[in-house]
């Protein structure tokens, strides 16, 4: 396998605010701290200061959420490093998709453990350990409740609400007897582990616990407890809300969309009937869509007596993220980056260090028989991305040993007529606008008849226009970007190891897109 690279602005896939982060344009850098180099990490480690206490709490928790789990040597090794002040966390989270879900998951991960290892080599003094926050509290489960294999979408039903983590997987066996999946191993977390998070964690330790990755689940009562003060601030004093809306106006006059929108109160309560918003109603913390409504006394002895009750938004997550953990940067997609970039004065707020934004690794993977077309058809990387109909043009275009094309025609017949035109002129002014109606309609009847030559000079080259069009539809199944819709298990079964290729020819500090191409 191997790899070739394309600037980002070449591919037409990311917003302005991702390019012009990625570029470090000076407009944007009140918005965020340290850039996302190698060299930044020195200064991050300046800024990071962890108290032993933290480091304690974070490696007993995550010692608990391991019980009756495997656990490889290098995450034990690791777990522990937690304990030391030379220790510090890189970090990317997501969604607790099923079997993954899309391939960027990966993208996200191995970006981590890479970003790791380099930063080892460079910085001896330090440890860095990578982790993998579960998004366990996220209720959206339509998000995550199916992933696309081979052309085919597998879903898992369920009327089951409220944060997707806590979901009991004892539902799922006709969903898991319905996968086409002899690797019974990638199965074992839904088959064996009572909650979606439970599995989660066995799938993604499965994949990565050699590799040292450490997994967290924010839905734990003593980190929560850790991060008490900071709720009832936001539950008090409510400062998100206008500190973010200042970010987005700033952000939206220098020309971009806010990412996310702020809520009066970001937070949800969170129990096992679901997982409800935070509105006030006349002096009250109504829990929407229920009959749950708090004073503040009664909200305050709530968060007392239940902090695992408390449930941070998008808006709120990232601090509690960067507030139990020695984190250095955080590492994500550009939505994620996006809203991040919306963030900084609300650290300083809750006075917590803003992380390195680091962007994830993007891809395509070319399996060995779309790898053989693409070099069939003479194409490169940044043709992948090209619209199909342009693509068609110019493969007929290019092969075609036909003249197509009848500009000359069409010039010749707006000479005939300018000449037309003239002699009408002399004899009556009137006829000029019939020559001209008639000019349209003869040259409208050039092009029509340049169209069909196109189309029947097509279909002589049906063949290659289908390896074309097999290509395209690989990377952009249903029409999507392949990082963002096909499962890893789609290049898994052909190639045991495509995790660790992607893992040796990928870069998180090469700040480009990749295209990588089986040629084994």
């Amino acid at each position: 396998m191997h790899i070739e690279k394309l600037k980002f602005e070449e591919t037409n896939q990311f917003a302005p605010l991702f390019i012009d982060y990625i570029n470090g344009k000076k407009e944007i850098k009140e918005f965020y701290g340290n850039d996302p180099n190698l060299s930044s990490f020195e200064k991050q480690i300046k800024l990071k200061k962890v108290d032993a206490e933290k480091r304690v709490l974070l490696v007993d928790v995550l010692k608990s959420q391991y019980e009756g789990h495997d656990l490889s040597e290098e995450v034990s090794q690791n777990i522990n490093k937690i304990k030391n002040d030379n220790t510090y966390t890189l970090t990317t989270g997501h969604q607790l998709n099923l079997f993954t879900g899309p391939l960027y998951f990966h993208f996200k991960i191995i970006a981590t453990i890479n970003a790791c290892e380099m930063l080892s080599e460079k910085y001896e003094d330090y440890n860095f350990v990578p982790v993998f926050w579960m998004a366990s509290e996220d209720h959206d489960f339509k998000e995550i409740n199916h992933f696309n294999l081979n052309g085919n979408t597998h879903t898992w039903e369920s009327d089951q609400s409220g944060a997707v983590g806590r979901f009991d997987t004892s539902q799922m066996n006709d969903f898991l007897n319905s996968i086409p999946i002899d690797e019974l191993k990638i199965a074992t977390g839904y088959r064996s582990y009572a909650t979606l998070a439970g599995a989660t964690r066995c799938l993604v330790n499965y994949l990565y616990g050699s590799k040292g990755l450490v997994i967290l689940d924010g839905d734990d009562i003593k980190l929560k407890q850790s991060f008490e003060n900071i709720i009832r601030d936001e539950l008090i004093n409510q400062p998100i809300h206008e500190l973010v809306t200042k970010s987005s106006g700033e952000l939206k006059d220098l020309g971009y969309k806010a990412q996310v929108n702020p809520r009066d109160i970001n937070l949800f309560y969170l129990s096992n009937q679901g997982r409800e918003r935070f509105v006030q109603q006349k002096g009250k913390f109504k829990v929407n869509n229920t009959e749950l409504g708090f004073s503040e006394s009664e909200i305050l002895e709530e968060l007392d007596s239940h902090p695992e009750r408390f449930s941070p938004n998008a808006l709120l997550r990232p601090v509690y993220q960067e507030f139990v953990l020695p984190n250095l940067a955080m590492i994500g997609g550009p939505a994620e980056v996006a809203y991040w970039l919306q963030l900084k004065s609300v650290f300083t707020q809750f006075d917590t260090v803003f992380p390195i934004l680091m962007p994830r690794n993007f891809g395509i993977i070319l399996s060995k028989p779309i790898y053989r077309k693409y070099l069939k058809m003479n194409l490169k990387p940044v043709d992948l991305f090209e619209k199909i109909e342009t693509l068609k043009s110019n493969l007929v275009k290019g092969v075609s040993k036909a003249n197509l094309n009848l500009t000359e025609q069409k010039s010749a017949i707006e000479t005939t007529f300018k000449g037309i035109e003239t002699q009408a002129i002399q004899i009556d002014k009137s006829l000029v606008m019939m020559v001209n109606t008639e000019l349209k309609k003869t040259l409208n009847t050039i092009e029509k008849i340049e169209g069909k030559l196109f189309k029947a000079e097509k279909r002589n080259h049906e063949n290659s226009i289908n390896q074309v069009e097999a290509v395209k539809n690989f990377c952009f199944p249903n029409g999507k970007l392949q990082e963002r819709y096909s499962n890893y298990l789609t290049f898994y079964f052909d190639k045991k190891d495509i995790l660790d290729q992607i893992m040796q020819l990928t870069d998180p500090f090469d700040l480009r897109f990749n295209i990588l191409m089986d040629d084994e």
